[in-house]
């Protein structure tokens, strides 16, 4: 018998478009739809549930009136085996979806509750893995009203809680860094500034406790926007990426380190940076990859013979 596995998807962040456009990709793969049974729940901008019979077309999601979670919403999530939240940034990847689900008693794909909001917030997890010897990039963080930090040019600034390269800017000089806290704080209340790597974006990744191998993105512009990632297909994905064993290795030991620190169980794909000089950092953590065939999660672990269907099956067994 087919297990039946709610699909969540939507959501009140900025991701929101990105995760209903990777569900929609992900139940038009037909060993997928030919293995589980989709039970879809879709969340508009304003946090609206509704059960739906057919995956809507729009990218996004506007229900209009009516109660943020309606009795059929629970009654469908207790009626399946399993939930798969597939939303990325807040309200998906924070804990607070898996907090709704954990207080259901609903099983579902995905960190838990504290690794998810540790990991959403960028500026924690680097303070946990730099007390683990985990190697970062060197950072600030600010809140409104602090003061402008000292710092070397260039950098990056970036939201705390958000991902898909949103709110993300380079910055050259004090007026640049001044725009970009500016655009930043749009999204959230803490940003990072960020010291700018030379070098090159490698990415490995974590399934039910084992590690794929290591691929390489090689953006077309300065750096991987969401535009690059979403609409522009001059970038580069290099897989298995060409880099020396030792490196490779160490990446691994690294990926591993920090699924074992933060209890990863399920999934996360973990970016590094490999600098011109010869030094790793760990860039971010993301516990809700992308999950469509072209994604660089179920990238890496295809060039492992790894599908899509078998990384669901491999979840369901642990």
């Amino acid at each position: 018998m087919k297990k039946k596995i709610a699909l969540i998807f939507g959501g009140r962040s900025d991701e929101h478009e990105v995760s209903v456009v990777g569900a929609r990709e992900l139940i038009k793969i037909d060993e997928v739809v030919a293995s589980f049974d989709f039970v879809l729940i879709g969340i508009d901008k304003v946090g609206r549930m509704k059960l739906l019979e057919d995956f809507p077309q729009e990218k996004s999601l506007d229900f209009g009136q009516g109660p943020r979670v309606g009795r059929e919403i629970i009654e469908a999530l207790y009626e399946v085996d399993y939930a798969f939240p597939l939303l990325h940034g807040p309200y998906g990847e924070d804990g607070k979806i898996q907090g709704f689900l954990e207080t259901l008693g609903i099983e579902y794909f995905g960190c838990d509750v504290l690794t998810s909001a540790l990991l959403m917030d960028k500026d924690m997890a680097k303070i946990i893995m730099e007390s683990a010897g985990i190697p970062v990039v060197e950072w600030v963080s600010l809140r409104k009203g602090d003061e402008l930090p000292l710092i070397d040019y260039p950098a990056f600034v970036k939201p705390a809680n958000l991902g898909s390269s949103i709110g993300v800017s380079k910055v050259k000089n004090v007026s640049e860094l001044r725009e970009a806290l500016a655009s930043a704080f749009k999204y959230d209340k803490k940003v990072l500034v960020e010291r700018s790597i030379e070098g090159r974006e490698l990415e490995c990744s974590l399934l039910a406790g084992q590690v794929s191998g290591v691929g390489e993105v090689v953006p077309a512009d300065e750096f991987y926007t969401y535009d690059a990632k979403y609409h522009d297909d001059r970038s580069l994905v290099i897989l298995p990426a060409d880099i020396p064993k030792e490196v490779e290795e160490k990446i691994k030991d690294y990926t591993r380190l920090t699924g074992r620190l933060f209890d990863i169980k399920d999934i996360s794909r973990v970016d590094f940076f490999y600098s011109k000089d010869g030094e790793i950092y760990l860039n971010e953590v993301n516990t809700m990859p992308g999950f469509t065939p072209i994604s660089m999660y179920t990238k890496l672990w295809k060039a492992k013979d790894v599908s899509v269907k078998e990384i669901l099956d491999r979840w369901i067994e642990v």
